[in-house]
C-alpha cells in the first residue's frame, strides 16, 4: 500500500499492490511552513495507519542534525512522528532523507527553487557556509526497496545520505555550469555544516559495492535540469 501521490508516492508505487507494506508517503510537503494546520492533517492521516499489522514506511529527514534547523516547527514535527511510530508501529523502517534530486513541480524543493530562481533571473539569498546532502530519488528507489524487502532493517530508524555534503554556493555553481546561466546572489555569513549517523547506510552500499563518482551531484543535475525548463 502506498499513501500519497507527490514524488515520493510515485517513486515507490510499485509497492501499492503490497499487502504486507505501507508506504507513508503523504506529508508536509514545505520544510519552511510554521502552519499548524499542515501539521495536523499529516498526523491525522498517520494515525489510520499506526496499528495496522503491516511493516510501516515512513520518511523522515536527516536535517534533524542540523543545529541551524533543529528548533524549527518542521523538525520537531518529525521527531514527534518518529516517536509515535516507534510506540505504536509493531514493525517499522524509518529512513531519514536527504534533499531529493528527481521530477516534481514542488517549488518547495531546494533544487527547484534553485533552479527555478536562475533560470527565471531572481536574486538567491544564500547563507554562505551552510551545507546540504542530496540523492537522486532513482538511487533511493533502488537502495530502499532492497533494504526493506531484505527484512534485516526492521524497527529502525535509519540516516540515508552519502558523505556528499556540498555547500550552497558550490551547488549553485553547479547549476549555472549545467544551464548556462549566471546566479544572481546575495550572500550571508550564516549557516553550517552537519554530520549524520548513516553508518548502516554506508554498510550496505560497500556490501552491495555501490561507489559513488566524484561528479555525482553533476550528473544528477543535469539529468533533471538539462536544458533550464523543469521537465513535467
Amino acid at each position: 500500500m502506498v499513501v500519497g501521490s507527490g514524488l515520493l508516492a510515485t517513486t515507490f508505487s510499485h509497492y501499492s499492490t503490497n499487502n504486507n507494506v505501507i508506504i507513508f508517503a503523504s506529508g508536509v510537503s514545505n520544510s519552511t511552513t510554521k502552519d499548524p494546520i499542515a501539521f495536523k492533517r499529516e498526523l491525522d492521516l498517520l494515525d489510520h495507519y499506526l496499528d495496522a499489522d503491516k511493516t510501516f514506511i515512513y520518511f523522515s529527514t536527516i536535517s534533524i542534525h542540523d543545529p541551524d534547523l533543529s528548533e524549527t516547527p518542521y523538525i520537531q514535527h518529525k521527531l514527534h512522528i518518529e516517536h509515535l511510530i516507534a510506540e505504536r508501529c509493531s514493525s517499522y523502517i524509518i529512513f531519514r532523507l536527504p534533499i531529493l534530486l528527481g521530477r516534481s513541480s514542488n517549488p518547495h524543493t531546494l533544487c527547484n527553487f534553485i533552479h527555478n530562481q536562475i533560470i527565471n533571473q531572481k536574486t538567491i539569498t544564500v547563507y554562505k557556509k551552510a551545507c546540504r546532502y542530496i540523492i537522486d530519488v532513482d538511487d533511493l528507489k533502488t537502495y530502499l526497496s532492497a533494504m526493506i524487502d531484505s527484512g534485516k532493517y526492521t524497527n529502525s530508524t535509519i540516516d540515508i545520505n552519502y558523505n556528499n555534503a556540498i555547500s550552497i554556493p558550490e551547488l549553485i555553481h553547479i547549476y549555472e555550469q549545467t544551464l548556462g546561466i549566471k546566479a544572481t546572489t546575495q550572500e550571508i555569513e550564516k549557516g553550517g555544516c552537519y554530520t549524520t549517523a548513516n553508518a548502516p547506510f554506508l554498510n550496505y552500499l560497500e556490501q552491495n559495492g555501490i561507489t559513488i563518482p566524484s561528479d555525482y551531484l553533476a550528473q544528477r543535475i543535469c539529468k533533471y535540469y538539462p536544458s533550464g525548463q523543469l521537465d513535467h
